[in-house]
């Protein structure tokens, strides 16, 4: 982007490290995602900014790309922003009654949301059939 429009500055914003998300095989994958994990990060250290969704992604973004983070390349958190509704039109959270178990997250294996299903099934032994359990998120279609 820099060689199309040598004057406008670039701002990178990192969820995560694709290369991350790229799960790993033998020789010939290795060799093939070389390239692509080192123009990754070539390609990510020349912003002029460098921005990551959470202290967690900050660090897996230092370990995951170390030649910036040797050059003092240290991104700032900017958390994603959350549309609140007036405070007017919030409801106090019930204190009372059947606790309710939410999860949202990205459908990857990692996320191991059978873990969260495990722990509803264990609080419904606990609390009898009257906790209720939300599961949202998204995926990229694998």
């Amino acid at each position: 982007l820099r060689l199309l429009l040598p004057r406008a500055k670039v701002v990178f914003y990192c969820h995560f490290p694709d290369q991350l998300l790229s799960a790993r095989g033998g020789r010939v994958k290795r060799l093939y995602r070389a390239p692509l994990d080192a123009l990754e990060e070539q390609a990510t250290g020349a912003a002029h900014a460098t921005l990551v969704n959470s202290a967690f992604t900050a660090e897996v973004f230092a370990a995951t790309f170390a030649s910036l983070h040797r050059r003092g390349l240290r991104p700032a958190v900017l958390h994603p922003a959350v549309a609140l509704p007036e405070r007017s039109a919030l409801r106090p959270y019930p204190t009372e009654g059947p606790p309710t178990f939410l999860s949202i997250n990205r459908f990857e294996r990692k996320k191991n949301i059978g873990l969260a299903l495990q722990a509803l099934a264990l609080l419904h032994d606990d609390q009898g059939d009257e906790s209720d359990g939300a599961n949202g998120g998204g995926g990229d279609g694998d």
